[in-house]
């Protein structure tokens, strides 16, 4: 949830439980815990008063950029030791996989 609101930036509270498909229930208990450790804050939509928007705090910011760099620093000494052809294979697979894991996750939520 936490890469989610730093690559879409805020986010209204429906679209957070959509993306981790899931009802609202669950989304306002993570969004609760989130909030209660001072990494998202949650505020009513100037637009629409009725609407939730959850958003990054500065402390929330900060540990998912700790979180990318460290696993940039673990993807490379993972594949260290791979040739250019492991490389480029492991590229076509890492897509594969990619692109079938985006394909279920639009079907479940056509199904929701």
């Amino acid at each position: 949830m936490l890469c989610e609101l730093w690559i879409k930036g805020p986010l209204k509270l429906r679209n957070l439980a959509a993306f981790m498909m899931v009802s609202r229930p669950p989304i306002v208990g993570t969004v609760d815990t989130l909030e209660a450790n001072a990494l998202v804050s949650r505020a009513r939509s100037s637009a629409d008063r009725r609407l939730v928007m959850v958003a990054l705090t500065d402390a929330g910011l900060s540990l998912i950029e700790r979180a990318d760099a460290s696993w940039h620093e673990c993807q490379a000494q993972v594949v260290s030791g791979l040739t250019s052809a492991d490389k480029v294979r492991l590229a076509e697979l890492s897509w594969m996989l990619t692109t079938a894991t985006l394909a279920l996750k639009e079907l479940a939520t056509i199904r929701l």
